[in-house]
């Protein structure tokens, strides 16, 4: 749905008007796909390329983020592997959506920062870096946030500890950075971000997705929540090494709090950027669904991966070789055990997924149906699939309840009626009217083509059995059409 409006779009009206089919994508991400769509020649491949970078950065910001502290290409590589063989974290990297996009800006402005509070990066390269991630990602918007807030913190405590000579550069620096930050972002949020929000559907369906505050009359609720934001780690083994991971990272914040040390920046910035999000969502402001926190887990995983070389050092294991070398195994085990399960996923990346051999093979088989056909029925959430697979334009751009005809093509209601329910349910029912709308516009057609995008729409399949036969012509990836005979014509054959 997505790609629908950046492919219908010129660069000009990209981002005039809210996208289409109730979408919502941060600007600079939509202009990127638009341009790689534009020279690739908006495939499959072109449109997806963008989400296969942010992959391949996330990797490599991994990479970079362990080993500068562990001086250890096998440390580094074992926490890269351990994101990149997950299979939720493939699916996205493959699709045309934002949020590996979002991954990769959220810990590449941590990273960035760190950089920073080193002296290795200047303020006006820090305030571009802030700016783009803005531009380029929503939750990026809170690793922004928490830079700014760690900032602010360390530049309060600089002046208790300094006399007031020395306050002015440092408040100078802070501003640099902090003031042109907070001006884009408040005229990104009035000029887009709260337009997107309101065309994102329905609110209520938001608002039960807040993070809930501990509450025994929901004592499902916060267990709900952990599911969507663990979801990328819910494989067992995934799982099991996870919860090490996060044993040691609270090993380390014990130790750190006993002994009065000074937590490091590199564990403790992804920890108050989750706190962060969570605080934020529990006001409403953002919604925890597993796709829309993928980054968390991320998060605690860089954060972990840090605390657990500092605990190494802490007891000097890092210079036993026979630990070191029991370590390397153990991370070959379990990167074995984790990758190879997921070796058709992998493939599946690394071949492009989409091949343009299957809107091909779609569009030869599509036209000879449709020349034959009496009806094509498309089911609304169907539109923009369709639409992307045969360049013909519905006109189309957001969901409705009313039914079209246009020609021989019968554009058909959405058949469920949703509605949200606390705590945390999702459920639909069938809209009666617009179900018998549709069976009745499909049996008295002599023969209909019947195209169908999601698993939900082909319901009515069942009751048009009642009145011709149903034979499947197509299925491959979600995509799905049948062709429908009366049984009259059947009789008269």
């Amino acid at each position: 749905m997505l790609a629908r409006s950046v492919i219908s779009r010129s660069f000009a009206t990209l981002v005039t008007s809210p996208l289409d089919f109730g979408q919502s994508a941060p600007i600079g991400w939509l202009y990127f796909v638009k341009i790689f769509g534009v020279c690739g020649g908006y495939s499959e491949q072109s449109l997806r390329l963008f989400s296969y970078v942010s992959y391949l950065g996330c990797i490599a910001i991994i990479i970079a983020w362990c080993y500068e502290k562990s001086r250890s290409w096998s440390y580094a590589l074992f926490f890269a592997c351990f994101f990149a063989s997950s299979p939720f974290y493939l699916r996205y990297a493959n699709e045309c959506k934002p949020y590996m996009s979002d991954n990769f800006w959220v810990i590449f402005t941590l990273f960035t920062y760190c950089l920073y509070r080193r002296g290795r990066v200047k303020e006006i390269l820090m305030v571009a870096q802030f700016l783009t991630a803005c531009l380029m990602s929503f939750p990026a918007v809170f690793a922004v946030a928490t830079c700014l807030i760690c900032d602010f913190i360390t530049l309060i405590n600089s002046l208790k500890r300094k006399k007031y000579v020395a306050w002015r550069p440092r408040v100078t620096r802070f501003g640099i950075i902090s003031a042109p930050v907070c001006a884009f972002l408040l005229l990104l949020y009035i000029l887009w971000i709260a337009p997107a929000s309101r065309n994102a559907g329905n609110p209520e369906y938001w608002k039960l997705l807040s993070f809930p505050v501990i509450s025994t009359k929901e004592p499902m609720a916060t267990y709900w929540m952990l599911t969507h934001i663990f979801a990328p780690v819910k494989n067992n083994l995934h799982l099991l090494s996870y919860i090490v991971l996060v044993l040691a990272l609270t090993a380390n914040l014990l130790l750190c709090f006993v002994r009065g040390y000074i937590i490091s920046a590199k564990v403790v910035l992804p920890l108050s950027c989750i706190a962060l999000v969570l605080i934020a969502s529990s006001c409403g402001y953002y919604p925890i669904q597993d796709r829309l926190v993928q980054f968390i887990p991320l998060l605690m995983l860089l954060s972990a991966a840090h605390a657990l070389i500092l605990l190494l050092e802490e007891h000097r294991l890092v210079a036993n070789a026979f630990f070191v070398n029991l370590l390397r195994v153990s991370y070959l085990g379990v990167l074995i055990a984790i990758c190879v399960p997921q070796g058709e996923n992998i493939k599946r990346l690394l071949r492009g997924v989409a091949h343009s051999e299957v809107k091909t093979s779609f569009l030869d088989l599509y036209s000879k149906q449709f020349d034959k056909a009496d009806m094509l029925f498309v089911n609304k959430t169907g539109v923009p699939l369709l639409d992307y697979l045969t360049s013909y334009p519905s006109g189309f751009s957001k969901w409705d309840r009313v039914s079209h005809q246009r020609g021989k093509v019968f554009y058909g209601p959405r058949l469920n009626l949703y509605y949200f329910q606390i705590p945390y349910s999702y459920d639909a029912e069938i809209d009666e009217k617009a179900y018998w709308e549709s069976v009745n516009a499909i049996k008295d057609s002599t023969t209909a083509l019947l195209f169908f995008s999601h698993e939900s729409d082909d319901i009515i399949l069942e009751d048009l059995k009642k009145f011709g036969v149903i034979k499947p012509v197509y299925d491959n990836q979600g995509i799905r059409m049948y062709t429908y005979s009366c049984n009259a014509l059947k009789e008269g054959a």
